[in-house]
């Protein structure tokens, strides 16, 4: 079980190394599985309160023009979203994770993959709240934009603490540690781009579908 308390050391950098190859000794898929779950229901939760700010606006708006049907439909739709999310992020965790420790593992990695998917659950805990604070100020007209860079940075720090990691806990040197999360993180914009294509494309074709239907009538 994680000492949730010693997660401030993931905001020490100095600290960083001697506190993963300590923590990863209590590695295993039950503390992993608690970890990401807390986490993403800490962005989640920040994610439906967002939502539910837009669905209040909607309402007024839609109220003030007579239509209130669309923004509960819209609302809905958009806790739908949130629920399914998170369930994919739960499952994307695991998927990533074993592709880095893999990527690892052929570099020289001698980490299980227990080890490497626990040590990455730290860091994904620990900045969890800071990803829903960004989350929640992101309503905040002019702010949200502001806060970009910021979140940036925050998941940059991240992949940092992946470094660190990868060199305490899988025993890789430095270099090699660079190359396998440059080689991941690289793989993964592959990945997202033909999931996000995807995704789109069947947004399009179901929505001429939809508008095809709705011209019969």
């Amino acid at each position: 079980m994680t000492d949730f308390g010693s997660l401030i050391n993931i905001y020490k950098p100095k600290e960083l190394a001697n506190y993963l190859r300590r923590e990863c000794q209590k590695a295993g898929w039950g503390p992993t599985a608690i970890n990401v779950a807390i986490a993403i229901i800490v962005t989640s939760v920040a994610s439906a309160v967002v939502a539910l700010v837009g669905t209040m606006l909607s309402g007024v708006l839609g109220a003030m023009g007579g239509d209130l049907g669309g923004a509960a439909i819209g609302g809905a739709f958009n806790f739908v979203l949130i629920a399914a999310t998170a369930v994919a992020s739960f499952i994307g965790f695991f998927v990533v994770g074993l592709i880095l420790h893999f990527i690892a593992a052929a570099l020289g990695g001698k980490g299980t993959p227990e080890k490497t998917l626990y040590m990455m659950s730290l860091p994904m805990l620990a900045l969890s709240p800071l990803y829903a604070v960004i989350t929640l100020l992101s309503v905040i007209p002019c702010v949200g934009c502001l806060l970009i860079p910021v979140g940036l940075l925050v998941a940059i720090y991240q992949l940092f603490v992946y470094y660190k990691g990868l060199m305490a806990v899988n025993g890789m040197e430095s270099t090699k540690a660079i190359i396998a999360l440059v080689a991941w993180v690289i793989l993964l914009l592959i990945l997202y781009a033909i999931v996000f294509g995807l995704m789109f494309a069947l947004g399009v074709v179901g929505g001429m579908g939809a508008g095809m239907l709705g011209s019969n009538f």
